[in-house]
């Protein structure tokens, strides 16, 4: 039998996502606000892979939260409270967001592009983390198939809850 390792190629990929979803799903919030409560049923901050997006979503959640209504000013004047405000970008990138959609309609479309790249994402980690300890010579077969069940059974526990809030 050859010997075989993981190519470096399939490694240094990044990581599965969608920035035009992402950007997307906060669009439709910004032209639907009163959608943000099934928006985030179906999605949560860390869904998001780019830091801005992961942080104008929780920003509209909070405003959501606290019964304010989510537009431009106000999720700007929120990001500034929350310390993520840069000046041209932040606007830019909600301009950008309120423009990749027309139709709020289609945020379940996106938001499940989003979810099932963060559903990929993790899947990597766990595949990534469970190689480590299978080249880890100081873990035995014993301790390297508890650490495979256990992040399995993390991951499906993971997937179920998700499932439930919807």
């Amino acid at each position: 039998m050859g010997k075989r390792t993981v190519s470096p190629e399939l490694l240094d990929q990044l990581p599965p996502q969608d920035l035009e979803a992402e950007r997307a799903v906060i669009g439709c919030i910004l032209l639907k606000p009163s959608i943000m409560e099934p928006v985030s049923k179906y999605l949560e901050p860390s869904d998001f892979y780019a830091d801005r997006n992961q942080e104008m979503f929780f920003a509209c959640a909070k405003l959501d939260y606290e019964g304010k209504g989510i537009d431009h000013v106000t999720l700007v004047d929120r990001l500034k409270r929350d310390g993520h405000y840069e000046e041209h970008q932040t606007r830019e990138h909600i301009a950008v967001a309120a423009s990749t959609v027309a139709v709020w309609l289609h945020w379940p479309h996106y938001a499940r592009i989003v979810w099932e790249m963060r559903c990929r994402r993790l899947a990597i980690h766990l595949a990534s983390d469970l190689l480590r300890t299978a080249y880890d010579d100081s873990v035995d077969a014993e301790q390297w198939n508890q650490t495979l069940r256990e992040r399995g059974q993390a991951m499906r526990e993971w997937l179920d809850k998700r499932k439930a809030r919807r």
